[in-house]
């Protein structure tokens, strides 16, 4: 809740505030969001933000719902399998396109109402697939891990710095990991849409 005398005019919103946060996480990274810099980036004292959030914690739980919102509808009549691919797929470049964010929310507890959108459509599409309650809570759980999980492998690359995942094959020993060896090639290219959305229609067609 915004906290502001009576008689003037918020000098902000949270929306605004949301709004400048992501923005600064998405060109900079999540270092470079502080109190002090976001009230610099929003022309505003630090004690100033500190009325409409009380800590940095705070508006980093505010940037899911950024991320999330508008996600497109999938045109009527469309059935619910490809529904629910169109929507993770979505999802997926949201969370590859704005990497900064997604790292920054990895741990975020917010559960707002772009989360709960995306909760409600899935389960909705997963009803109509034919799925009970419990069945489609826990397929749209096995959705939702498999598709922010795949965006940060997508983000992390095919290895870390001085040390490529092919780099690591190379030293195993080929008798104790004979089937590590015989993906080597794979291992080494970095993940991507194809793949991803490979393993989506996997977990769709066997749920």
């Amino acid at each position: 809740m915004v906290h502001t005398r009576r008689g003037r005019p918020a000098l902000l919103t949270r929306d605004q505030i949301a709004r400048a946060a992501f923005d600064l996480v998405d060109a900079e990274g999540g270092a470079a969001l502080t109190m002090n810099r976001l009230a610099a980036e929003l022309g505003v004292g630090a004690m100033t933000l500190y009325g409409y959030a009380e800590s940095k914690d705070e508006i980093v739980n505010m940037l899911p719902d950024l991320l999330f919102a508008e996600l497109p509808t999938p045109p009527p009549g469309l059935p619910p399998a490809d529904a629910l691919e169109d929507l993770h797929l979505a999802i997926y470049r949201r969370l590859v396109g704005h990497g900064e964010v997604t790292r920054l929310i990895a741990n975020s507890p917010a559960f707002g109402h772009a989360r709960a959108d995306i909760l409600e459509s899935v389960l909705a599409r997963l009803a109509e697939l034919g799925f009970e309650p419990t069945e489609a809570f826990e397929l749209q759980r096995a959705l939702g891990t498999y598709t922010s999980g795949f965006a940060q492998l997508a983000l992390a690359g095919p290895g870390g710095p001085g040390r490529p995942r092919a780099q690591w094959v190379a030293e195993l020993d080929a008798e104790a990991y004979p089937h590590t060896t015989r993906i080597a090639d794979l291992l080494a290219t970095p993940p991507d849409e194809d793949q991803f959305l490979h393993g989506l229609r996997r977990i769709l067609a066997s749920g």
